[in-house]
């Protein structure tokens, strides 16, 4: 009897030990290729306000004054620089990431007031981005002109969409989205400019960092030319003429839906457009800005990739915004790391008033769920946006998640383009659909825009205060502006789709309620931690803590809050794109018990070889 029943404990144990590796072998034939493949480009260092070369440099432990280093500005106010060491662009692999690391910890460890911030900077070699199929592709972001038919397979059954040939490529679009107008009939945006008697973002200056504009008919008389800065090349007009790049054109598109005017404007009528609609123009797609009446600065911050990491270039046009005295700052942009200089200027508009939109993100890896919101829109100072398409249901490619404050329209919405024609040898306008948040982003600006403009830019500074003005605006969106439809995800995709008629005309709150506003004074314990958990479904972010608790043998909160204050952000930048590293890490927190234990263990020796710091794994027990 005994041997029977040690017979059995045997099996018992055989089958949980089969169990778990058949779990192992399957996250093993996950792709093991990185999303980010991030290369050391630097420190990026806050000083006491010393701006001198070698100043800097004496600061630096006694091995590396040795270095040959340079310095690049990215915030002369503050102090802030990129000091770079020439080595690396010649033998980037003497540059481990364990040394730049360690390192790191060293200047921070010291007891000098000399370095306020003191961090590494890293750039990606490739940005690599996978559809539905698994297939890989370079740099990318929003699908202009084409939608989910190019980039992942159509989302929307065949008995609802519409399919057509562009330039050699197959694309398909959801029917109701074959009305020029449907995005503003989503959002009622012609029922709330009636209310405001056509008062359409009247007095509002936009700010808009993108790619720069295009000489477009659909944009041309919106965009203040001569106030517009270019912080890539000589001005802020988007490239040469070829603009053969993958986002040449991408400020043209987002600036047209904030403030194009009504109507056909006289874009050239392409052979396509012959094609799809005949020969008569006003048969032809236009584009109808929801602030027809704002008018927009251009920050060129970027050629063509909407995916930034240093965001040297948007923290500059941020503080020139405020300094130009913008009321909405639109950013259809974003990348996968918070940034601290970056932070410090949307707090500064923040402060001054300014309503900041920002970007959501699209086609994020790690499956249908865990889609984060990117930064800046997950800063609680911004307004994150994710996108639906024309049948009210999200995009499936949009980002999600806690951060997000409203859907809008952005899948299939119709835009203005410059795009090269093949055909031609040349440029042309055109107007045509495209998908992606960075169009929901232009279409929440425009209806902050609108909203300003209702009530009074400076007349709501003066009763809420500059400082709550995007608290206010964020209080609308959650308890007014917004339709549900059924079954509506508000856990991941905030309160609804943006109504712009509910948003003008719902009643202001008490401006008593700001007094201890808890959207502006809630800190977490440790924003580090909190920005890791944001990699994960919505559903396991809890979770997520008690797991890395059991992976890494920390016994209380308290503890693992701390230790993440000082050491996220290697762990975040770690995690970070990395699906095989989520995906495990998702398991542990939905585990329990003997398996959740034996996958704890095995992640430990993943760690352990992933390249962290001394520091990393003598804080987190992994040595």
């Amino acid at each position: 009897m005994k041997s029977f029943s040690l017979l059995i404990r045997l099996t018992w144990m055989l089958l949980l030990f089969v169990s778990v590796s058949l779990v192992t072998t399957n996250e093993s034939q996950a792709t093991n290729k990185d999303v980010f493949d991030l290369v050391f480009k630097g420190f990026v260092v806050q000083t006491n306000g010393a701006s001198n070369l070698s100043e800097i440099q004496g600061q630096l432990p006694r091995d590396l004054q040795t270095e040959d280093w340079s310095l690049e500005v990215l915030d002369e106010e503050d102090s802030v620089y990129q000091l770079i060491p020439d080595e690396i662009y010649y033998n980037e692999t003497s540059w481990g990431k364990s040394k730049i690391w360690n390192l790191t910890y060293r200047m921070k460890g010291q007891e000098s007031d000399f370095f306020r911030q003191f961090d590494p900077y890293f750039e990606p070699r490739e940005i690599i981005q996978k559809n539905d199929k698994g297939d890989s592709y370079g740099s990318g972001g929003d699908s202009v002109p084409g939608s989910d038919g190019l980039l992942g397979g159509c989302s929307w059954p065949e008995e609802d969409r519409s399919d057509y040939m562009f330039r050699g490529k197959k694309y398909c679009y959801p029917k109701s989205s074959d009305d020029f107008d449907w995005a503003n009939k989503v959002m009622r945006f012609k029922e709330a400019r009636e209310h405001t008697n056509n008062k359409m973002g009247d007095g509002i200056l936009i700010g808009h960092p993108d790619s720069g504009y295009t000489h477009h008919p659909e944009i041309s008389s919106n965009f203040l030319m001569d106030r517009s800065i270019n912080y890539v090349e000589d001005d802020a007009v988007d490239g040469a003429d070829n603009y053969k790049g993958p986002h040449h054109g991408h400020g043209t598109s987002t600036g047209s839906l904030i403030s194009s005017q009504d109507g056909m404007q006289n874009y050239e009528f392409t052979e396509w457009h012959r094609e799809t609609y005949g020969d008569n123009p006003e048969d032809a797609p236009y584009v109808e800005g929801i602030a027809p009446n704002s008018m927009i600065i251009s920050y060129r911050v970027m050629k063509g990739n909407v995916i930034r990491f240093g965001f040297k270039n948007l923290t500059k046009a941020i503080k020139q915004a405020v300094k130009d005295g913008v009321g909405v700052v639109s950013i259809s942009l974003g990348g996968p790391l918070p940034m601290p200089w970056l932070h410090r200027a949307i707090k500064k508009a923040q402060r001054a008033g300014i309503i900041i939109i920002a970007a959501s993100g699209n086609y994020i890896p790690g499956g249908v769920l865990n889609k984060f919101v990117v930064w800046p829109a997950a800063y609680k100072e911004t307004v994150a946006v994710a996108a639906s398409d024309s049948n009210n249901e999200v995009w499936k490619h949009s980002s999600r998640g806690k951060r997000i404050d409203i859907t809008v329209p952005g899948a299939a919405t119709w835009v203005a383009r410059a795009k090269y024609n093949k055909e031609l040898g040349r440029r042309v306008t055109e107007v045509g659909r495209g998908s992606g948040t960075s169009f929901s982003t232009a279409y929440a600006a425009g209806a902050a825009a609108l909203w300003l403009s209702h009530h009074g830019h400076e007349s709501l500074k003066a009763e809420y205060g500059s400082e709550n003005i995007v608290w206010l605006f964020k209080y609308m969106l959650e308890n007014h502006a917004y339709n549900r439809p059924d079954g509506w995800d508000t856990k991941r995709y905030g309160p609804g789709i943006l109504d712009v008629y509910k948003l003008i005309t719902a009643p202001l709150p008490d401006p008593s309620i700001f007094k201890k506003n808890k959207l502006a004074e809630d800190e977490f314990k440790s924003e580090k931690l909190e920005q890791f958990k944001d990699l994960f479904d919505v559903e396991l972010r809890e979770k997520i803590e008690d797991g890395l608790k059991t992976v890494l043998k920390i016994e209380s909160s308290e503890e693992l809050h701390e230790k993440f204050d000082r050491l996220g952000l290697e762990m975040n930048m770690l995690f970070t794109g990395n699906e095989k590293m989520i995906s495990r890490l998702s398991k542990i927190a939905d585990s329990k018990g003997f398996r959740k234990r034996m996958r704890a263990r095995r992640m430990r020796k993943k760690l352990r070889k992933a390249g962290l710091s001394d520091y990393v794994l003598k804080e987190f027990n992994l040595k």
